[in-house]
This record gives C-alpha cells, structure tokens and sequence, in this order.
C-alpha cells in the first residue's frame, strides 16, 4: 500500500516559457474525497500509519440565518430586572436612578452565521421579519417557494388562487372584483395585462386554463362587454383609505400640468427676470407625496424595513466588522434618521415615532421604437425602505412612475423667433432644456410635499399605529448626461464630477494620494456663494441681455464649471440642510461596464489589429471556445468579439471576465504580462465593486485596488499603448462615416443657405479620408468615477441599491406599453397602462392575501412536471428510473476505453466506504473481493440523469443554485483537507468533471449490514484535474490558477463522489495559448466529447471572476461561507502589498513623478479636442447598449414561467451510454436563453 502511495509522490516541475510542456500536480489526487477528505497521501502517510486524517476541513451544507431575533418589551424589561437584581446583590446596595440616552441603541444577539443588528434609535418597533421565510433569500427560478413570497408572480395564481371565487371569498365582500362586474371580467382582464404584447402558446394556455377553464367563468358575464369602458373603470376606480387592501387608496392619478420657463435673448434686457416673455411646455405627472402613501398601503408595504440599522460581523469572538449591503443599514440613512429623530424630540409631535421614507430617483431617456422618434423621459421613484432584493425587480411594481419628463418640442423655435426676431441658439436650446428639466421638478416638489419633509406627516402602518414619517431624498441614480443636467453643470467641462472640484486635467492620477485627498479636499457643497453666483448670472443674462455663454458669465461659474440654472432641489431643500451634490451616486453600468472597460477593450483590439499576426482571428476563436456558465451568468460568445455588434452590458462584462485566457500569448512577453496584470486587476476592481454585501474589509479592498488599476492604466498607456500605432476600427470608422453623413443631412434639411454636398458625395469623402490615429487617454469622467465607489457604499450601501441597471429594466414596461396606446399621445397613453397594470396586481394581491385569510390556506401555484428544489436540501436528482445502463452490456461495449477500466470494482469500493460509514479516501481503502461481493448492485444496472441541482449559501446570505449536466455545465469543486502541515503547497479545493449522474440501488448483505433492504444511493462519475503549480497563482501575483487532466495511465484520474460533497459549479476556461493534447488520456468517447474523443486541453483557468460568489471563495471573507470559511481563510494570506499595508484604507500611494504628470498632461492638451466628440460618441453608444439592459447583481431573473424549461429525464431511443448526449435530448436549462444573469 505504502509503496503505491510512494509511486503517486509529486515532482514539482517548473516552467518558465510557454514552449515547455506543463508539468500536472495530480499526486494529492491519489486520495479523491466525499465526506472526509484526505490529503497527499506521500505525506499522510509518512509516518506508516494507514489511518485517515481527521481533517476539519469537512463540508456541510448550512442554510442562511434567520433575521436576528428582536425581544419583545416584557422580555426586555425581564432582562433589566434580572441585570439589575444581579448587579444589587453583586454591590450590596440599591440600583439607583440612572439618566438614560434619549435614544438608547438597541443590539441584537448575533446569529449562527456571527452577523448581528444594533437600532441606533432603539429597538424597532415594527419590522418584517417576523414574515422571513428561506423563500425571501431564495434567488434561483428551480428552488421552490413559498407562495407568500414575493418571487411568485400574483398572475401565475391565477390558476389556483383564485378557483374558489363566488364561494367564501364573495360571501366576505359583494366587491370581490370591484372595480370589474363580475369573476370572469376580471380574469380576462388580468390575463390582458400579465405579460407581453405578443402572447405565446403558454399564454395562449393559461387563457383557456385560467380564463376560460376557471369554474367560475359565465359566458353570460360578457354580454354586453367593451373593453374601453372596462379601461375606462379601471382609470376611475379609487376606494376608501380606511381599506388596507385597498388597490388605490390615495388619489394618487396622473395630472396634467404646465411648467413655464423664463427666455432670455442675448441683447434684449428686461426690468427682472420676472418681466421675461414665458414659453409654457404640458407635462403629466403625480404627486409625490401622494404616491408616497399609496405605497405605504401596498401589500409589499408589509415587508418595508422602517428603522434603519447597522449590521456587524464577527467572524471570529474577538473580531467585529461592519456590513454594508442594504440602503437602510448604511450611514447616510442611518444618520439623518438620527437627526430627524432628535431634533423631533421637543416637539409637538415627540410622543409619536419617527421613520424615515428613503425615496430614491432613476431617469433616462428611452427610445420606444426601433423605427422613429418616439422616446419617453420617465422619473421613477422607488421606496428605500423596501429591500434591494425585491426592489430591483420589474415585477415587484416597486417602480412608481412620477412624472414623464418632456421636450422643448419642435414649436420653441417658431416661439423664439416670434417673441425675439431671431431663433435661439444652440447654446440657448441647452439652457431651455435644463430650465425645463427643473422646472418639472419644481412642480413635484410642491408644498404638500415640501410639508411632509420638514414637518413630516401622520401615517398608519400596517400595524395600525400612528406614526410621523419624514420623506427623505437618498440617491439619483442617472447616466453622466443626466447627472451634469441635475447638478446644473457643463458638460465634460473643467470639473466634470458631479461629486467633487477635481479639474479634468487631474483625473489621470486615479488611486494617487493626491487624487484620494483632493476627493476629500474638493467636494461640492451647495452653499450660498454657489445661490449666489447664479443669481448674479441670471441677472445678467434677463436684465443686461448678456449672451448666456459670454466671457462675463463664464467667469462667474466657469471655474466650477456651473451653469445659470437655479437647481430645483437647492431650491426647496437647501434651508433644511440638503446637499443636492451628495445624492448622484456612481453608475457601474454605464461608467465601468460600457466606460473604462469597454475602453481598455476596444484599445486592445486595436493593438492587435496594429499587432497582426492574425492575433484578431485568434481572439475571435478563442472566445468563441469559451464554454458557458451558470443559468446566463457567462453567455455563449457567438458571434466575434472584436467586432462588438450589438453588444449589451452584460455581454462586455462576460468578455471582462472571461478576458484573462483569451489575450494571454497574443501580443510580445513585455507587453503581455502588463495586459494580463491590467485585465486581473479590471475583474478585481469589478468584481469588488459590484459585491451586494460589503464589509470593512472588502471596502478597504476596493479602494487598494483603485490604486492598483490605476498604477495599471498609467503603466498600461506608457509602456504597451506608445509602442503601436493604433487607428480607428473598421466599425469605429463605418460609424464615425454615418455620423458624419446623418449630420451633413439633418444640417441641409435645417436651412436652405449654403446647402451641403449631397449625403452620398459625403460618404464618398469620408471614406477616401485617411484613417484617423487614436491614442488611449485617461482624460475621462467615467476614469475619475471609479474613485468614489468605496465612499458611495459606505454612504449608500452597494451599488446594486442605485444602479442605473434598476432604471433600465423599468424601461421596458414603457416600451411594452407603447405598443398598445396612441402613437400621437403616447406619453399620456402609457401613463395610463402603467397604472392599469398596477391596478390588476394590486388587486391579485389583495384577494390572495384575503383569500388565505378565509381558508387559513398558502395558495399554491400549478404543479410543474419536474417539480422544484426544496431550498433545504443541498442537492436534488430526479427520482426517475428510466434511464437503465446494464452494467455488462455497457461494459463490454466500452472495454477499450480507459475511462471505465476496474469501474464495477471501483464503484463497489465506493459505495462500500459510505455503507461502512468509513472516511472517504477515494475508494482506495483495501476491500477483498469478499467485501465487495457484499454488495449487491440490483439487476446489474445503474440508473443515469442528466441534472444534479447543487444549492448552496451565497456570500450575502442568499440561497442559490447550479445547474450541473456532463454535457456543458459539468465542472465542480469540492473541499479539499490540505493544509500546511501535511501538504508544502496546499489548496482548500480539489476539481472535477462530472462524467455521469448515476443513482443505484444497492444490497448489502453481511454481517457489518445494517440493513438488508435495498438502499438507493446517489453518485457521480468524475474525471479529476491537478494542479498546475507554476507559474505561482494568486492574488499577489495577478494570475489565475491553472488545472489540467490527471493522466489517464494514474488510477487517480477517474473516481467516483458523494453528490452531497459538491460545494457548487466551477468555471474553468481553457488556457489556449497551451494548446491541446493526447497524451493525458487514450481515445475516450465516456471521458471527451464526441465530437472530439481524441483531443483535451492542455490546461485550463479557474475563471474565479466568472461571478461573485466564486470570487469571495477564492478570496475569503465571505459573511454567508460559514461552512467553508476555514478553507477560505487560506486566501487571506494570499495578498498584495498594498492590502496588507492599508488594511485601514488609509490613503494610496504617493502620486506619479513629475515628468510622468507632465508627459500626461501634454498628451491630455493634444487629445482633449477629440476627447470631448469621442466620449459624446460613447454616451450615444451606452444610451442603445445599455437600454434594457440588466448587471450581473445576481438576482433571481424575471423569467415568464411558461419560458422556464422543464429539466425533465428524457428517455433515449438508443442505448444509454456515457458519451455526450445526442442532439436534441438536451433536457438542461443552463442553455436557454433565459434571460439575464444569475449571480
């Protein structure tokens, strides 16, 4: 036995060019694990003791925790008798009267998981946990659910909720269906607005089976029937607030109104402002404050967090850190609630509670139609105080359509010209439209609001206890665009930062100290200097006609780059401490996603391009190469890379994390570690940013690496960008062309003087015209952005509570809606559909809940085929037995494939170990024959699935799911025992390849048998990888680990594991600049694919950036891995400088030399006049990429349940064998298109 452990011994070898062959680490594999792992078993078993280590590494699936538990009152008051009893008999003397706190902060116990809650304000008095259920914190469409949940669509009850209509529920209330006449109106109409325009076969199905089918359909109930005047009572339906339930309590409709903006004209004085000719533009809006209340009785208002709180982690007795993920648990929140709180306290009102409503903006422009000019301007409001985790999602309607933003309109200039003899400028036009956007707001803030906000307004909860709530602004979440237009500020201009005072010609020091202290140093205030210096411009534009982009007027506010327009928040909020400035948050989307990475990506194919080589045909291939992951996560590249048709978002964030195996070996060594350090610290800084819980240390690990990616951009343009000369793409330079033709003909058709060449002689010009050179520059706003993440989180919580990816998505119900209504009043049309649509989910709702009143009932949705995972269970395989293998037919038909070789002996020593109970040592223990006759495996036949559903506890406390199948979604990790003392090297997981899904049923007899009935046991057949040791991985070294095949000829390289040991799916790409190989393995149709027995990669990246959770297991430190947080803890010792160092977040590195700045600021003053077409450009770009565009946050997508495919056991005509699946028997989800991406 020694013997053989001594043959599997490693030999390290080390590789040093990509010429040399890689040598596997596949000796520690010699001990493949389940339950109790071993480690390299040349060290285990050094001291000739054949017993198994009793590692404490072992893997145990945990559930996430429950919210922490809030004692009630009496159990309080218990707790302080008995403290103060101890503490008397404990002093001998009586407890005396202490003063206490106004506010005493309140702290939970900490859960099992070491997180825990302290109210600063007090304990809560009413919270939504006492409703928590696994449901709420389930993210995946196969975990099921309980119906409650607000993951269950109220339209996919229509089916079942609602069969017993006419009976209880009408008994309770004759208005059942108000404001419809009858059942069957009612199902009609909620079938009309429950999903798309255009209806599919599942829908065409649920109208016959909901509609049609329900036992309380009359066909008598539609005499008479008209759907406008169906729409008609709908749009006038309101009901008694007394009513909870109530759909609409408050008057809360769409108003029509008029907004009137001042004109100046340059040369034209007026005696004041007031005196100016007025241009009047209709907007439809609400009022706020009334869709505030309206939203307080919803029925997802029974789930609103109402007081903040701050969470704390200890992951270990003696260590605490703040957690950051929610908007109510961050500082900003938390601070003013204290504030409000405080300053109520001597009022007339302090017997009353005060809460706080979080009210956070999103706006963008949409187009409603591919052909035409038909857009939409929405202002969505969503409430605060609802978690992110529901919030961001389109069918939770936590999205309340405020107002439509309107235009100028095409009249203004015939306006102008008869008011002023002359037509407005351009410069003029830019100043009406940022007039008008804050005069609609204006109109919003009206004084019934503004009321509620400084004296707050009475509310009942749903609790029934009055309380004064306070509405507060916390974020608006917009594009750059948007941002400068509400924050009155010029465009790209001298200090581009909505934020901060930083000058543009600085932004390249990103990470510096300097650049960390000026953000510090530099943040815009709204103070009455700024009120001041738009007065004074104001007055000159209206009563000196002084030209609204005169030198006078850019003195006054050039140097902050500012603008004359009075800021509708400065205006109502800035006596009572508001700054409108704090409140524009960071934008991942559209100032990383589709900015700084898009940016870097672009350049590099233009490298390549000056490069050749055919190194773009080689990147097109490679990504194309690029396997799937997850359900959406990481998508199939189809098309090629370098040419970015119509690519999304999401689809540059896949080509980010997936970037680091495709460009390596493509350019010179010099240049290919710089762009491979580059694109490791990109996906660092991404995938950091974009974490949905934060603590103290993964903060500080972000602003490290700020300063890393920075030092990198700055090394990327000196040392790689300056020695090619890199033009214009082929699209860059199509479009660019188009542009340029669309302008020349908008211009002609504008004015009849001096007429342009026609648009095809202009074309022509165009393309004669030489190619124009492009530089990479770091003159950009979106560069600068990337600085104040850290800040924005501890202010605001992660950055999935104010992505523009929130905004986006709501989009989409616009342009579904735009569709049905008039194309000449659009706006006022989808005004009204929207509040339709909300109408019929609010009263599904309403009669769900009353429903489970009357029953004492859950309502259940309609059974599936297959049905869902128990989010209990870790794992879940079909229960179905019709795909029989026969074990010696099977056999003898594969005898020449090495992949099968001793299975039936190997299998039996497997299954052998878990019937005895026994550590795990990779079926190696020494059975005799005799043993394994003991096990009797039923009619010889094993039984084959093609899905293993693997749940595990995400890093945030959410339960998720894989996907496994051996035809694309196939590798896993498991835990791995190794650790310093019996391993030199050791790594907490070992890798696989799932080959096959078997369950079997077993015998076993004998005298150790604790049971002679047959026993169904589950595994899988998996093809293991080692560990490539050199060059070194990590994140010090900025390099991904690298996996390959154990060698066929190693008894090691097939085995068998324990499904419940899988700790979820693994991405691993192939390292192509390694090639591939046949010497690992023999011809194998079991092991490869069919298409290509032969070959295997060489090697193969743990893609540990392919999504956030992978991540945190590769990096540590993650709240919700309780189960492997040992393991984990390994990769803390793995870290840059710069983290060990500022593992305070004290301030970064000293800044750049001198002649560096200079160098750069000399490249800058040549760029800056491209800089500015370029990045407008860009911003035309994001608009249509990032339009209906959803980040990869990880939430549970927004699937329509008749689009969900079933994973169903398929029965195969032909034999079953373990080869790759045939064409069309695909029973997997991973590849449909289902959507967007799952954490």
């Amino acid at each position: 036995m020694r013997g053989k452990k001594r043959r599997r011994k490693v030999n390290d070898l080390a590789r040093h060019d990509l010429n040399q062959t890689p040598y596997m680490e596949y000796g520690f594999m010699a001990t493949v694990p389940t339950i109790q792992i071993s480690s390299d078993l040349s060290s285990l078993f050094a001291d000739g003791n054949a017993e198994m280590a009793q590692g404490d590494l072992r893997y145990q699936d945990e559930l996430p925790p429950a919210p922490p538990y809030i004692p009630t009152n009496e159990e309080l008051d218990e707790d302080a008798l008995v403290a103060v009893s101890a503490d008397a008999e404990a002093t001998g003397s009586e407890p005396e009267d202490a003063a206490e706190p106004a506010h005493p902060a309140f702290r939970t116990e900490p859960d099992s998981y070491g997180v825990l809650r302290e109210y600063v304000c007090g304990r809560p008095t009413l919270t939504p946990d006492s409703m928590h259920s696994l449901s709420d914190v389930s993210d995946s469409p196969y975990l099921a659910l309980d119906p409650s949940s607000s993951r269950q669509s109220p339209f996919s009850l229509l089916g079942s909720s609602f069969q017993t209509f006419g009976t209880a529920a009408v008994k309770t209330a004759q208005d059942f269906f108000a404001p419809f006449k009858n059942a069957s109106i009612f199902r009609l109409m909620a079938w009309f607005y429950s999903s798309s325009n255009t209806k599919s076969i599942g829908e065409l199905n649920s109208l016959v089976k909901d509609v049609i089918l329900a036992p309380d359909f009359d066909r008598e109930h539609f005499m008479g029937f008209n759907a406008a005047n169906e729409h008609a009572r709908m749009d006038k339906f309101k009901e008694s607030p007394d009513d909870l339930f109530t759909p609409f309590s408050f008057d809360d409709t769409w108003i029509k109104g008029t907004v009137e903006i001042p004109l100046p004209c340059d040369g034209v004085r007026h005696g004041s402002e007031e005196d100016a000719p007025c241009f009047k533009v209709d907007v439809h809006y609400r009022k706020p404050l009334d869709v505030i209340k309206s939203a307080l009785v919803e029925p997802d208002a029974e789930k609103f967090h109402m007081s903040p709180f701050k969470a704390y982690w200890r992951p270990t007795p003696d260590t605490e850190e703040r957690i950051y993920s929610e908007v109510y648990t961050a500082d900003a929140w938390n601070d003013e609630h204290e504030k409000v709180s405080n300053a109520n306290q001597n009022g007339s009102s302090s017997h009353l509670e005060t809460l706080l409503i979080g009210l956070m903006i999103w706006s963008d422009s949409t187009s409603l139609a591919q052909f035409g000019t038909a857009d939409l301007w929405p202002i969505y409001l969503y409430i605060g105080n609802q978690s992110k985790y529901s919030r961001a999602k389109p069918s939770s309607f936590s999205a309340h359509h405020i107002a439509y933003m309107p235009k100028l309109g095409e009249n203004i200039q015939e306006f102008y010209l008869n008011t002023f003899g002359k037509p407005a400028t351009s410069a003029m036009l830019t100043h009406l439209r940022r007039e008008l956007a804050h005069a609609v707001w204006m109109l919003l803030l009206d004084d019934d609001f503004m009321h509620a906000y400084i004296h707050g307004f009475l509310f009942k909860l749903i609790d029934g206890i009055l309380r004064l709530l306070f509405p507060r602004f916390l974020t608006y979440a917009a594009d750059y665009p948007e941002k400068v237009l509400m924050a009155c500020l010029k465009y790209l201009s001298r200090c581009p930062c909505p934020r901060c005072l930083i000058l543009k010609s600085k932004i390249p020091r990103l990470g510096s100290k300097s650049d960390n202290r000026d953000r510090k140093k530099l943040l815009r205030v709204d103070d009455t200097l700024r009120r001041n210096a738009i007065e004074t411009a104001r007055k000159l534009m209206f009563v000196q006609g002084i030209n609204v982009t005169s030198v006078k007027i850019e003195r006054i506010l050039g140097p902050k780059s500012l603008v004359p327009t009075r800021n509708a928040f400065s205006e109502r909020l800035f006596e009572h401490g508001f700054n409108f400035y704090q409140m524009f948050t960071p934008d991942l989307l559209h100032e990383f996603e589709l900015g700084v990475w898009k940016a870097v990506f672009i350049h590099l194919i233009r490298i390549l391009y000056a490069y050749g080589n055919d190194t773009i045909q080689a990147l097109n291939y490679r990504y194309r190469q690029i396997p799937t992951f997850g359900r959406d996560t990481i998508r199939k590249f189809s098309n090629n890379a370098s040419a970015m048709k119509k690519l999304a978002a999401r689809d540059y964030e896949d080509l980010l994390q997936c970037a680091i195996p495709v460009f390596e070996g493509l350019l010179p060594s010099r240049h290919d570690r710089i762009i491979g350090k580059l694109l490791f610290e990109l996906a660092t800084w991404h995938g950091l940013a974009k974490l949905r819980l934060h603590t103290d240390t993964t903060i500080c690990d972000l602003e490290n690496s700020t300063t890393r990616l920075g030092d990198l951009l700055r090394l990327f343009q000196n040392e790689v960008c300056s020695e090619y000369d890199t033009y214009d793409l082929p699209s860059e330079e199509a479009a660019r062309g188009r542009r340029k033709t669309a302008a020349a003909a908008k211009k002609a058709t504008a004015t009849s003087k001096n007429p342009v060449q026609p648009a095809a002689s202009k074309a022509a010009e165009t393309a004669k015209a030489p190619r124009r050179k492009r530089l990479f520059g770091l003159v950009t706003y979106k560069v600068h952005a990337l600085g104040g993440y850290a800040k924005a989180i501890r202010l605001f919580g992660t950055t999935d509570n104010y992505t523009s990816q929130t905004g986006e998505l709501e989009h989409r119900r616009g342009k579904r809606f735009y569709r049905r209504v008039h194309k000449g009043k659009h706006v006022l049309g989808i005004a009204l559909q929207v509040r339709r649509e909300r109408l019929i989910h609010r009263l599904l709702e309403r009669n769900r809940k009353r429903e489970e009143e009357l029953t004492g009932e859950r309502l259940q949705a309609s059974d599936e085929r297959l049905p869902p995972t128990s989010p209990k269970r870790h794992h879940h395989i079909s229960i179905d037995n019709r795909q029989k293998v026969h074990l010696s037919t099977w056999l003898d038909r594969h005898v020449d494939d090495p992949a099968v070789v001793d299975f039936i002996p190997r299998l039996k020593n497997h299954l052998l170990s878990r019937l005895l109970n026994r550590d795990y040592d990779g079926d190696e223990l020494p059975f005799s024959e005799a043993d394994r006759r003991s096990v009797i495996l039923e009619n010889d036949t094993i039984y084959r699935h093609k899905v293993l559903r693997v749940n595990y506890t995400t890093y945030d406390l959410r339960r998720d799911q894989d996907s496994l199948n051996p035809r694309t979604h196939a590798d896993i990790m498991i835990l791995s025992p190794e650790n310093e003392e019996k391993n030199k090297d050791p790594h907490p997981y070992w890798y696989g390849r799932i080959l096959g899904i078997f369950h079997v049923n077993v015998r076993h007899r004998g005298p150790l048998s604790s049971s002679r009935e047959p026993q169904r046991m589950e595994f899988l057949f998996v093809r293991w990888f080692g560990r490539d040791f050199t060059p070194r991985p990590g994140w010090k070294t900025k390099r991904l680990l690298r996996v390959g095949f154990v060698p066929g000829n190693e008894a090691t390289a097939f085995g068998f594991l324990d499904p419940a040991q899988v700790v979820r799916a693994v991405h691993l790409i192939p390292a192509f600049a390694w090639g591939k190989v046949t010497k690992f393995l023999a011809r194998s149709v079991i092991a490869r694919s069919a298409t290509d027995p032969i070959e295997d990669w060489q090697l193969f990246y743990v893609a540990i950036f392919s999504d956030r959770d992978l991540m945190m297991r590769f990096r540590g430190g993650g709240v919700g891995h309780n189960s492997t947080r040992q393991a984990t803890d390994f990769f803390k010792k793995d870290r840059d400088n710069l983290d060990v160092v500022r593992g305070d977040g004290e301030e970064g590195q000293e800044d750049e030399e001198d002649n560096d700045s200079k160098n750069n600021k000399d490249e800058d003053e040549d760029e800056e006049e491209n800089d500015k077409e370029d990045q407008e450009e860009e911003e035309k770009d994001d608009e249509e990429e990032a339009d209906g565009n959803q980040e990869d946050y990880g939430y549970v997508q927004e699937y329509d349940p008749d689009e969900i495919p079933e994973e169903e056991e398929e029965l195969e005509e032909d034999e079953v064998h373990l080869g790759a699946e045939e064409d069309g028997g695909g029973v997997d989800p991973d590849v449909e298109e289902l959507g967007y991406a799952d954490l």
